[in-house]
């Protein structure tokens, strides 16, 4: 089964951007994606790897491959990503790979490798990234989730229903 998210509005995605933007900036910087992946994420990752991540995200928001031109390297000059360019990331990656691909590592990282989620395993996840969700959070993921907990595959209807 291949599923499909629907198109993300732009007020979705700029909530999104904002849980990330952890200074309020404006901006995504080497900071705030370290912070994801320690805090919200829980992976320890290097700096040559965060500067790695970075250059392909803003590669993939500008349609290049962040090689030098004309002589000149602009990787190392341009190492933080602003809405516009995040906009671009999102919709070049739903572009290029499916809704269970882009969702099985995050549903892996978050479950520890356990078969399913669970509605804990989301708000804790909510709660790490400092998403207001609400007194009624666990309300609306039981709707969504009525055991309780989603493998995979129940897991990515979940997301695409959203």
């Amino acid at each position: 089964m291949v599923s499909t998210l629907r198109p993300l509005k732009t007020q979705q995605l700029l909530s999104i951007f904002k849980v990330l933007d952890r200074n309020k900036k404006g901006r995504l910087t080497l900071q705030d994606l370290d912070y994801a992946f320690s805090e919200m994420m829980n992976t320890s990752v290097s700096a040559e790897e965060l500067h790695f991540t970075m250059r392909h995200l803003i590669s993939l928001g500008t349609g290049e491959d962040g090689k030098a031109t004309h002589g000149h390297d602009n990787r190392a000059e341009q190492e933080e990503l602003d809405f516009s360019k995040f906009i671009d990331v999102v919709n070049s990656t739903l572009k290029l790979r499916t809704l269970e691909d882009i969702l099985a590592g995050t549903f892996n990282k978050i479950t520890g490798g356990k078969d399913r989620i669970t509605v804990e395993d989301l708000l804790k996840l909510a709660q790490k990234a400092g998403i207001e969700s609400g007194s009624d959070a666990r309300v609306r993921l039981v709707t969504r989730m009525p055991t309780e907990s989603a493998d995979l595959a129940e897991f990515c209807k979940c997301v695409a229903g959203t």
